[in-house]
Order: structure tokens, then sequence, then C-alpha cells
């Protein structure tokens, strides 16, 4: 993506509701970190709960069946 072009993207770190769906020893608390060209950390999230588009998450629909779950924009 570029500053040109800018899109909005959701990625979703599934741990615990990963075990429901038959996945052995699925994470219990994964964290996501989103990395730029140097391997620098741009963005991280431990707790989508804790995020101030936690609203939105729900209104479209797409919170985690389980908790801890992280998720950033």
């Amino acid at each position: 993506m570029s500053l040109e072009n800018r899109q909005v993207a959701m990625v979703r770190g599934l741990g615990p509701s990963l075990t429901g769906q038959g996945v052995p020893n699925a994470l219990g608390n994964p964290t996501l970190e989103l990395h730029d060209g140097n391997g620098s950390i741009i963005a991280a999230n431990d707790n989508w709960k804790e995020e101030p588009n936690a609203a939105e998450i729900r209104s479209l629909g797409q919170a985690p069946a389980k908790r801890p779950s992280p998720r950033s924009w």
C-alpha cells in the first residue's frame, strides 16, 4: 500500500476461537504486530476490545468468538 492509494484492511489474529473449530494447540493469547520494510513495529495489538475502533469491529460482525484475540486496522 502507498499513501497515494490508501485502503483499509483488517487483520485478525484468532487463537482461542480456533480451538472450537478443531485446531489443536491454538494460541491462547496471540499478539499481532505489523512491521515496516525495515522491521520496525508500526502497529501492534494484544486485545481488540481496548482499541479505539472496538465498536466499529463489533458493528461489522467481526468480533472474535472468544477472548483474548488481537485485531488491528
